[in-house]
This record gives structure tokens, sequence and C-alpha cells, in this order.
């Protein structure tokens, strides 16, 4: 095996060193000594939290995937094939809309590049992902997300 694949196996999951919890609040103490707290850090959106509504179900949520095929819509990576469960991700990012032309299953990964600075983007991007075809909604794979990334 590749000295860049193994280094790699050995910080996933658990392994990775930036879950252990001296290291934690090393990261954290950092970015308080820098002022990235509040209004002077990057990700802050106007001290906007939103809860989730109560229609936000583990049973919602699980018919996202199902609907999905158990497929991330972006890299089309199964839910199989992850230690863990798909994300559901709100395309217009509003917590409160839990329709389901408003939610979308992605893994970890895709996620994380959706939640960045370029919400307006991914709101298009996503947009038009269902057509309607006999009555039912069917995904459109989304396969051009290497644009955005």
């Amino acid at each position: 095996m590749a000295t860049r694949e193994l280094l790699s196996k050995q910080k996933i999951g658990d392994n990775n060193p930036a879950k252990r919890p001296e290291i934690r609040k090393k990261i954290s103490l950092s970015v308080l000594k820098l002022g990235m707290k509040g209004e002077k850090h990057p990700h802050w959106k106007g001290g906007l939290h939103l809860p989730y509504v109560q229609d936000w179900t583990m049973d919602l949520k699980e018919s996202i995937r199902k609907r999905d095929k158990y497929t991330c819509q972006l890299c089309c990576t199964k839910q199989s094939a992850l230690k863990e469960k798909l994300n559901v991700h709100h395309i217009d990012y509003d917590k409160t809309n839990c329709d389901p032309d408003n939610l979308i299953s992605l893994c970890r990964s895709c996620h994380a590049k959706t939640n960045n600075t370029k919400r307006e983007s991914w709101k298009s991007f996503f947009s038009g992902r269902t057509k309607k075809k006999g009555g039912k909604n069917e995904n459109s794979r989304v396969r051009r997300f290497a644009y955005y990334a």
C-alpha cells in the first residue's frame, strides 16, 4: 500500500487527531486567540440561528434517503459504502421548510461543500433537481458539482 494511502487511512474516523479532546481544545483556543468569535468569524451569519421544526423527524429524513435511493445526489456514493447515514440537506437553507421538494440526500463530504459561503450558487444549482414524471417526483442526478466545489 502506498505511503499516502496509509497516512490517509490512519486519520479516518476515530483515528482523526482532530477528534481527540486535547486537540479540539487546542483548536478552540487558537480560534479564540485569533479573535475569530461571533461577528469576527468568517462564517458569521448575523447571529441567525433557527431551531428545527417538529416536522423534522427521523421518519422524514429516512423517507428522503429512500426517495433518493440511499445515494448522495452529488457524488453518487451509496449509503452502504459509508460508515454513517446520508445527511439530509435543506436546499433553501431554511430549517423550517420541510417540504420534501426542498430536501436532498448528501454524504457528509458533499454536505460540507454546500454549507460554505456560496449558498446562493448552491440554491440555484439544486433548484431544478426534481422533475415531474407521471405525477411523481423523480430525482435527476446532479453530477456537475465539481464546478462549485
